[in-house]
């Protein structure tokens, strides 16, 4: 039988293959002029409906975690109660959790398709923009407020704060205090970290201020919210159009993934949005920032390759390129001692992964690469490739998803795809829902899109968007 991960490589690697197949037409993915203002009642319809969706999701995963089975008591009285990750892939939950998920995904995705049909091209209202950021902020209430997580990372973030470079090689010692509650997460010792020496010192910032579990938890969330407002801030300093904005600020996923569960991804995304909008003019500057964003997660060393694109010199770009994937490595490496990598290895070992799995994922990491190559070197963008970034690591998370949102912003034309289709495709790669008939039909959509994209680009008289 071919594994559900395997599809899911397969499809990063047939969207990356359609791109070959579309039009070449050069295209813009925003008018350069704002023809009128998007009408204010579709758009206060449409952000009222997406905070709402984002609530009812966050309070469906709120349950999910509350109505595992088993559920330990102790996991029951945990400040935050993360649905179980580390049973085999998939059915974690009950099948109408599954359900419901999928359908709200569908919802989210269709809500931000809508508004970005009457944005596009559109500027928005002073009451159009109240609207959105009033809708921004009760879907990161939400997410603030949420009770349950459907990953327990932000805990082992809380002890390799505590335990800063030594997080590297924690000791079998468990934590004193309510702090055991990681050991009962996460192991004794916990999992070395797969972090870079950046992450790992703002973790120690947050452990040294905040002194109690509850308080760190909640700061890590807290991170997570002000780290997408500079992302916003970054986007609109490069000029993105509001209709673009407005599918950032309003997106489910980006408040579900970095402000709820907390993933630290968000960090290395400011830093390399940072580096795309300073890198024309201080070359040098978006260089120190795309090193520190790989000193964070070091796939956001190649992540954060286009941010050179606009370096007129290739070869000068080239040694940009070079100089900081290499500083990533060097910083990871020394602050580590080697063990960063030593750990990957080992985890990359104890994953069950068939012959199915390992080819496609091999290929996914290589069109990824190849993909960011032809950016820097040639300038060419391939618009289904964003989504291969996604497998620069030993296996796929939703989180993940941050690591291709600087390629789709470089390649523009198929950016409001990309961001529409996130809560689809983050639900398509959770791993705690159980599979039901509707998730089955997702992952059967998910294979056909690649082909449904190419026949709609090549039959329509102009490409998406």
């Amino acid at each position: 039988m071919i594994s559900l991960r395997g599809v899911q490589y397969l499809v990063l690697v047939a969207l990356w293959l359609a791109s070959l197949a579309l039009p070449r037409r050069p295209t813009q993915a925003e008018p350069a002029i704002p023809r009128g203002v998007a009408p204010l009642g579709p758009v206060f319809a449409l952000s009222a409906l997406l905070a709402a969706a984002a609530a009812v999701q966050l309070h469906v995963i709120a349950l999910a975690a509350q109505q595992q089975i088993p559920l330990p008591a102790w996991r029951a009285a945990l400040p935050l109660v993360p649905i179980d990750d580390s049973a085999p892939l998939f059915g974690h939950t009950a099948a109408w959790i599954g359900e419901s998920s999928a359908a709200l995904a569908l919802l989210q995705s269709t809500l931000l398709a809508a508004l970005y049909a009457i944005a596009r091209g559109r500027a928005f209202s002073r009451a159009g923009w109240l609207c959105i950021a009033v809708a921004g902020a009760l879907m990161a209430s939400a997410a603030l407020l949420c009770s349950g997580l459907t990953s327990s990372d932000v805990y082992l973030y809380a002890g390799h704060g505590r335990l800063g470079l030594g997080a590297y090689a924690p000791p079998a010692v468990r934590f004193p205090g309510e702090f055991g509650a990681i050991n009962d997460l996460r192991g004794v010792p916990i999992y070395p970290s797969l972090y870079g020496p950046l992450w790992l010192a703002v973790a120690s910032g947050v452990s040294f201020a905040l002194h109690s579990l509850t308080a760190q938890l909640f700061a890590f969330r807290l991170l997570g919210l002000a780290l997408l407002g500079a992302c916003l801030f970054f986007l609109r300093r490069m000029q993105l159009s509001p209709a673009l904005l407005a599918l950032f600020a309003l997106n489910p996923t980006f408040y579900g993934q970095f402000v709820a569960d907390a993933h630290n991804d968000v960090l290395p995304l400011a830093l390399t949005l940072a580096a795309l909008w300073l890198a024309a003019q201080r070359p040098w500057l978006g260089l120190l920032l795309v090193v520190a964003a790989g000193a964070t997660k070091l796939p956001f060393a190649i992540a954060g390759l286009v941010a050179f694109r606009t370096v007129a010199s290739r070869r000068r770009r080239i040694a940009l390129a070079a100089t900081s994937v290499l500083g990533a490595l060097a910083a990871t490496f020394v602050a580590s001692g080697g063990m960063y990598f030593s750990t990957s290895a080992r985890m990359s070992a104890r994953i069950t992964r068939d012959a199915f799995v390992v080819v496609t994922h091999d290929l996914a990491i290589a069109l990824g690469l190849a993909a960011a190559l032809l950016a820097l070197v040639a300038g060419r963008y391939l618009a289904g490739a964003s989504w291969s970034f996604v497998s620069l690591s030993t296996t796929l998370f939703p989180w993940y998803v941050a690591w291709s949102v600087p390629y789709a912003l470089a390649e523009e034309t198929w950016l409001p795809v990309f961001l529409c289709a996130l809560p689809v495709a983050t639900f398509l790669l959770t791993s705690v829902y159980a599979l039901t008939p509707l998730t089955l039909v997702l992952y059967l959509l998910a294979l056909a899109a690649p082909l449904v994209l190419v026949l709609r680009a090549r039959r329509s008289a102009t490409p998406w968007p």
